[in-house]
């Protein structure tokens, strides 16, 4: 018999994004003219957003949730 025990995650080692950066990266990507350089910008974005650091970069910033 087999099956899953168990799984377990180790903290992050990556800190909290900075909402001046998340801001900054989406600002540029309104002012990019290429849509290859938006792309670019909001994939940075979305990254910096994942798992618990982007978690808790949103957490209790109503402004940064749109």
């Amino acid at each position: 018999m087999c099956g899953i025990i168990a799984i377990l995650s180790r903290p992050s080692t990556r800190p909290v994004p900075d909402a001046a950066a998340l801001l900054g990266l989406l600002d540029a990507a309104l002012g990019a003219d290429e849509v290859r350089d938006v792309a670019h910008l909001t994939a940075q974005c979305d990254a910096l957003l994942h798992g618990v650091p982007g978690v808790q970069a949103l957490q209790g910033r109503s402004e940064l949730i749109a």
